[in-house]
């Protein structure tokens, strides 16, 4: 057994004093190879970074130092205002939610204000904003259903306040992941128990975002059933986010869930700079 291992040892050895340049020689173009593969990977993410960084200042630099007023022919076209709806929120409550277009590709409404009117009264006014080109969703949750417009609403849109865009808005790119629908067990000793729509979403936009709001619209059969509003904070680029929202009630089976992100990028102090 010994004479075996001691012959295996002997082989071993004479091969390597053989090979041993080599082998050397191999690992040393190895080592470059991989040194070479890892340079190459971060130039590739410092150029990215300083492209990111450079188009956010000049970014910054549009919007920062853009005039809101307009004048003469290059006017926006107004807002338009698509239909609305209201869901009850549980015991003299309502959740009210209506979508407005902006028809306009080179005009942002930096700020304005919407309130929801029915034959109940109007809410109170809500700021907000709007992306060329965007179509979003406004909401008021848990609105009282006594002195306000709850009942058959529709959006009232004012004090607007125009953007004109001199360059192309940074991309938003938002990926939500296992969203699921189920229903929950009361909370506090409410007799109503409702459903929760629970996931995860990815932000990969350059860009970071102090404040993000996730909005999931519930549909049954194409028609909105109900809405709920998320906010994430501190949302950095190419991260990802846990998500959880509240529906005041269960749905049917088959219930679709369709998330929307709104982000104001208008706001330099929502931006999270890339790297920081």
């Amino acid at each position: 057994m010994a004479d075996k291992m001691g012959n295996t040892q002997f082989k071993f050895g004479y091969w390597w004093v053989n090979n041993k340049t080599k082998i050397q020689k191999y690992i040393k173009y190895l080592l470059f190879v991989i040194v070479g593969i890892l340079s190459v990977i971060f130039l590739l993410y410092l150029l990215q970074y300083i492209v990111n960084f450079n188009q956010a200042n000049q970014y910054m630099s549009q919007i920062s130092g853009q005039e809101v007023n307009y004048g003469g022919t290059s006017q926006p076209s107004a807002i338009e205002q698509g239909n609305s709806y209201s869901f009850s929120a549980g015991k003299d409550k309502a959740d009210l939610m209506g979508f407005i277009t902006n028809p306009n590709p080179d005009w942002s409404a930096k700020t304005l204000f919407y309130t929801f009117t029915g034959s109940g009264g109007t809410t109170q006014p809500v700021e907000s904003f709007i992306l060329p080109g965007e179509t979003k969703t406004l909401t008021d949750l848990g609105v009282p259903n006594s002195g306000t417009g709850t009942s058959k609403p529709k959006i009232v849109i004012s004090d607007i306040k125009w953007l004109k865009a001199k360059t192309d808005m940074p991309e938003l790119i938002f990926e939500f992941n296992d969203l699921k629908y189920q229903t929950a067990e009361p909370v506090s000793g409410d007799d109503s128990a409702g459903s929760i729509v629970s996931g995860t979403v990815i932000n990969k936009s350059a860009f970071g975002f102090y404040e993000t709001k996730v909005t999931v619209v519930l549909t049954y059969s194409n028609a909105p059933v109900g809405v709920g509003v998320t906010r994430i904070n501190d949302f950095k680029s190419f991260e990802e986010r846990p998500i959880e929202l509240r529906f005041p009630d269960r749905y049917p089976i088959g219930v679709d869930m369709e998330p929307e992100i709104e982000v104001n990028i208008l706001d330099e102090d929502n931006l999270i700079y890339p790297g920081q």
